[in-house]
């Protein structure tokens, strides 16, 4: 029987592999539209999935700005501000230089 030590050397590459594995980016379409390659990763989007192109993502962010979003670049998922988007040769842009956000008083 093989000792603790033993198994986790063993299993060591193989799970580190997994891990680079599925944590690296990869192009697939967008989860809303299903037309388009999705650039735009959001982690508060459930009713979309988490991907969405440049055109569903400005459609869906209009309302909501506050969303975590990351634009793949380069090959790279970078966090973005509120007011940043992604065009269609992959160049960073301001959407919108003011968003509307409710006041609650």
């Amino acid at each position: 029987m093989q000792t603790i030590n033993e198994n986790w050397e063993a299993s060591r590459k193989l799970l580190f592999e997994l891990m680079v594995r599925h944590s690296a980016p990869y192009l697939q379409r967008c989860l809303k539209c299903s037309s388009e390659n999705a650039l735009v990763r959001c982690h508060q989007c459930d009713n979309y999935g988490h991907y969405l192109c440049i055109f569903c993502d400005e459609e869906v962010h209009t309302s909501h700005p506050l969303h975590d979003r990351e634009i793949l670049v380069s090959g790279f998922y970078q966090h973005v501000k509120p007011t940043q988007s992604v065009d269609a040769e992959g160049c960073l842009v301001t959407i919108s230089e003011y968003f509307n956000l409710p006041v609650f008083i």
